[in-house]
């Protein structure tokens, strides 16, 4: 455990925004990580700086300040928004390959390290000190999705780990990021509870935001172009698109079963496709969609591995700007290019399936 160890904390993450569950975390840092001889911990400044107990603490205002290529092991305490972020530092580097990543699930949704078999912070600590300590059992290659994002003339690359959602999902997240702050501020506090009842009181305000969503979404059509099992391109014009997921992961939204036979190593991505739909039919289909029984169902078009999918392209037919989120975090194009990278982030995950590492 000589090499350099970087934990980076977002502290506005839903597990840590609480007073204290943050106490809790960082006695559980202690407890699970004190032996590291060689790790920083990078805290993103605020008024954190007064109740910090860390050792090695390092206060940063942007991503940008942690230097990269100072570290091996990167162990993120965060969201997938925060795992998001973080990725296009990472990204920056050559040597990326090199590099090893863990996450300490404290997020709202979470996703991507459920993906790993990783549901909570006990077992993240086990698999992190096991992977640390030379036993690659909890390592694998998993794949990176990049997005090109164009729009007045200007492309933007984006990377991301997780699910990229376009129609009702992107504008569910840029209402909660611009229209409902206070519903999403405390969505947020309380699925960073423990207590399962409050977590369900989060769920529940955030089917509400859904619903809200819902009644205000106006579906556009959309020409979808991907590469179908081969270099042969198909393209498709989708009328009144209700949701339109690329994934590298099964889930998004904190569980929702979009696309179930997602797998981050497999070198392709899923896309589910729900179009010319009401929007009664397509509340039925969010909910049969938590279990992923939508797959199959009137209006829902389904890809996965076995239509081999490493390119696709999607672009709005009015020419305007359309919302989306890449693993949570909200974006907004006129077209955006996805394309699968395989096997480039090393990453830490739980191999056994019943989430008790040995």
């Amino acid at each position: 455990m000589t090499e350099s160890t970087a934990f980076i904390i977002n502290r506005r993450a839903s597990g840590l925004r609480k007073e204290e569950n943050w106490e809790k975390t960082q006695i559980f840092l202690k407890k699970n990580f004190n032996q590291l001889a060689n790790a920083t911990y990078y805290l993103e400044e605020g008024l954190e700086k007064n109740i910090a107990r860390l050792n090695n603490t390092l206060y940063y205002k942007d991503i940008s300040d942690i230097n990269f290529k100072r570290h091996k092991n990167f162990i993120i305490l965060g969201g997938d928004g925060t795992i998001q972020v973080a990725l296009q530092e990472l990204k920056k580097l050559e040597s990326l390959e090199e590099k090893l990543l863990g996450i300490i699930p404290c997020g709202a949704g979470d996703d991507i390290s459920n993906e790993l078999n990783i549901p909570n912070k006990e077992v993240a600590a086990n698999c992190i000190n096991n992977a640390l300590s030379g036993n690659n059992k909890y390592t694998k290659r998993v794949d990176l999705g990049k997005a090109a994002l164009f729009k007045e003339d200007i492309k933007e690359e984006l990377y991301f780990l997780g699910a990229v959602g376009i129609g009702i999902d992107g504008d569910i997240i840029k209402k909660l990021d611009h229209e409902l702050i206070p519903v999403k501020n405390i969505v947020s506090y309380f699925k960073g509870e423990n207590n399962k009842f409050m977590q369900n009181v989060g769920k529940t305000i955030y089917n509400i935001s859904t619903l809200y969503s819902l009644i205000m979404y106006k579906p556009r059509d959309y020409l979808v172009k991907i590469n179908n099992k081969s270099t042969i391109y198909k393209s498709t014009i989708y009328k009144k698109v209700f949701s339109l997921n690329v994934s590298n992961v099964k889930t998004t939204g904190g569980g929702i079963k979009v696309c179930p036979d997602a797998e981050m190593d497999n070198g392709y991505f899923d896309v589910c496709i729900i179009s010319n739909i009401s929007k009664i039919y397509g509340i039925s289909l969010l909910l049969k969609a938590n279990k992923g029984q939508h797959i199959g169902k009137q209006g829902v078009g389904y890809y996965n591995k076995k239509h081999r999918i490493k390119i696709a392209s999607i672009k709005s037919l009015d020419n305007k700007l359309f919302d989306m989120h890449l693993s949570g975090e909200y974006e907004n194009a006129e077209k955006v290019v996805f394309k699968i990278i395989p096997k480039v982030i090393n990453i830490i995950y739980n191999p056994y399936p019943s989430n008790n590492p040995n």
